[in-house]
This record gives C-alpha cells, sequence and structure tokens, in this order.
C-alpha cells in the first residue's frame, strides 16, 4: 500500500507541475 502511494503522489505531482505549466503560460498564449 505504501509504495503504491508514493506512485500516486508522484502522478500527483507531475499532474501538478503540468497544469501549474499551462495556468502560467495559457495567459502568455492568450494575449499574443
Amino acid at each position: 500500500a505504501k509504495s503504491h502511494s508514493l506512485t500516486y503522489c508522484s502522478n500527483c505531482n507531475k499532474l501538478f507541475l503540468l497544469t501549474g505549466s499551462i495556468i502560467t503560460f495559457l495567459p502568455k498564449w492568450g494575449s499574443q
């Protein structure tokens, strides 16, 4: 269960970073 939890956390972190990147760059794309 612990290893599964760590994998889930890692996936969540990747998704969070991806979402953060989209939110960061989206205004730049919209202003172009």
